[in-house]
Order: structure tokens, then sequence, then C-alpha cells
């Protein structure tokens, strides 16, 4: 099913699309080398899915930082990111979930 730009997803259609679910987010933090920031998914999977992760930005404070998704579960996962000593303030970041 191709979804068009201003198209209207009914309730009953959710779970036709519950297969691959993207989102993105920024994430501040002050003089950290780790963070984690919680992600709910917008709809629930059946079991808990592949989840790949990105930084967004590549510049400055995040050019040596790594992420990766942790405790993942059927309703959302940890975006955990790690690396030197920094500042990241609204730092866009990415992720996408594939149901197995």
């Amino acid at each position: 099913m191709a979804i068009s730009a201003g198209s209207v997803i009914l309730a009953a259609d959710v779970g036709q699309f519950r297969q691959i679910q993207t989102g993105g987010t920024s994430i501040s933090f002050t003089a950290q080398t780790a963070n984690s920031t919680t992600i709910t998914f917008p709809v629930a999977f059946a079991v808990a899915p592949n989840v790949a992760t990105n930084i967004t930005s590549g510049v400055a404070a995040t050019s040596g930082w790594n992420c990766r998704a942790i405790s993942v579960t059927p309703t959302g996962f940890v975006f955990f990111s790690f690396g030197s000593s920094a500042t990241w303030a609204s730092v866009g970041v990415s992720w996408i979930a594939v149901a197995n």
C-alpha cells in the first residue's frame, strides 16, 4: 500500500505498517562520556525488533562518538551514545526498527 502526502491512516490500518518504523529526536547534555535516551516506538511490535541507530551530525563534539540500541523491547529501546567527554546541544539522532 502506497501512502501519498496528506493521506489519512485509520487506526485499523496501522497493522500494515508495523514491520518497519523510523524516527528521530534531538539530544542535549553537558560534559558527558555517555548518554542514554529512552525511545518509544509509535506502534508496538509483536516482539522486540532489530534496531539500527545513527548520529545525524558528524561534526564537532559528535565526530568521535558511537551509538547503539540497548534494552530493546516491543515498545521501545534506549538510544545509547558514547565517546570522549563532550557537550551536545540539540544533536539530531535517528533510528530504524525492523520486525524480526
